[in-house]
């Protein structure tokens, strides 16, 4: 009997805790109207979030979880609006997937934890934006997973800019900054993990921070013609494309780089971009067998 009850109770709490820990995806079940966000409600829940992408939609969720997913379902979503009393917004969800739709900034700083790109491309915007008295416009985001294309678009006829801050980055998308004198800022801390490229499109500019000094990408990064870099930091990339020119492995100083490349890079600056080659498959595999016959002829030996 003692031995049943123990059972019984086990199975309680084990069924209690995969409740608890019981991770919902909601997704847009519509083009939310122009002054509606990620956080619009009515009657209690928010409603243009539904359990299902498609009819039947099924039940909306009472307010944005820490436990759950939310997939745009390629539809376009909006942060909160600036205001006087309340400028800046913070994603309330676990995660936000940007699913072939474009998240709208609308607050001067937004904070999302965990933000990624569906395998397709996802896109970021400050076209929407209700400025209450700003013009630079901040994310922040302390994961962001680039699956498929991350598009960056910052809408400057009202001098805005857009500053991306971003801890950890991952994927292997590529991370686009936009066309048509778009002006973005960019500061990371681990992108070790990171495959992408970063491409700036024709007529933008991008900023690199400098805090902190060094930064380390696992992909290349690639200047397109009419582009603008302002290098304040050491870059490491694992390959550079300049004007549709492939620049050789090395490590180059802005002063090097603002002279050999002048209309790509600011007349002020300071740092370094480090080209560091991957090995091709080949010589990988080479190295990989010679370390395997030298191991296999030591114990030979032995």
């Amino acid at each position: 009997m003692k031995t049943l009850l123990r059972l019984f109770i086990l199975f309680a709490l084990g069924f209690i805790t995969a409740t608890a820990s019981a991770q919902t995806t909601w997704y847009l079940n519509q083009a939310p109207p122009y002054g509606a966000s990620w956080n619009t409600s009515s009657g209690g829940v928010l409603i243009y979030w539904s359990q299902n992408p498609t009819s039947p939609l099924g039940a909306s969720p009472a307010a944005l979880s820490s436990q759950d997913t939310y997939d745009t379902n390629k539809y376009n979503l909006r942060t909160p609006a600036a205001t006087l009393a309340a400028p800046n917004a913070t994603f309330g969800g676990g995660a936000l997937i940007l699913n072939q739709s474009t998240l709208q900034l609308k607050s001067v700083i937004t904070t999302i934890g965990n933000l990624s790109t569906a395998p397709t491309w996802g896109a970021i915007s400050n076209s929407d934006a209700d400025v209450v008295g700003e013009s630079d416009l901040i994310l922040n985001v302390t994961q962001f997973t680039i699956n498929g294309e991350a598009r960056l678009n910052s809408v400057n006829s009202s001098n805005r800019t857009l500053a991306l801050n971003i801890t950890t980055l991952l994927g292997s998308g590529n991370l686009l900054f936009g066309t048509s004198a778009s002006t973005f800022t960019f500061s990371g801390i681990n992108a070790t993990s990171y495959t992408g490229n970063m491409v700036l499109g024709t007529g933008s500019s991008l900023t690199f921070s400098s805090n902190p000094s060094d930064w380390i990408s696992g992909g290349g990064l690639i200047l397109n013609t009419g582009s603008v870099v302002a290098l304040n930091r050491n870059l490491t990339f694992t390959s550079l494309t300049i004007g549709g020119v492939n620049v050789n492995p090395g490590t180059y100083s802005y002063a090097q780089l603002n002279s050999t490349y002048d209309a790509f890079f600011t007349n002020t600056g300071s740092g370094s971009i480090t080209v560091s080659a991957i090995p091709e498959p080949a010589t990988t595999g080479l190295l990989i067998f010679a370390g395997l016959a030298l191991m296999l002829r030591r114990r030979n030996r032995t």
